[in-house]
């Protein structure tokens, strides 16, 4: 699985120290992944969803830590990679 957005994950890891955890795992799993198909995905992390963006290609939405970062929580259930 390709991370579309790392840098800024990481960037806001940086800022946000109480994410960095959780978001440094989501990384780590992701990245060795060799996912097929959304059914896969959902066996790792059960909230995972599909979405078209403007460019019209579909992208995996993730839930990282389950929106306990209230400074921006939006940013942490929108994390997206693409399974191809």
């Amino acid at each position: 699985m390709r991370i579309i957005t790392k840098r800024r994950i990481l960037d806001y890891a940086k800022q946000h120290p109480n994410a960095a955890a959780n978001l440094s795992a989501w990384i780590t799993v992701t990245t060795a992944a060799k996912w097929q198909s959304i059914v896969d995905v959902r066996k790792i992390f059960r909230n995972a969803d599909l979405a078209s963006v403007r460019s019209s290609k579909t992208v995996t939405i993730f839930n990282i830590a389950g929106n306990q970062t209230p400074s921006s929580p939006r940013f942490i259930t929108t994390l997206a990679a693409s399974l191809s």
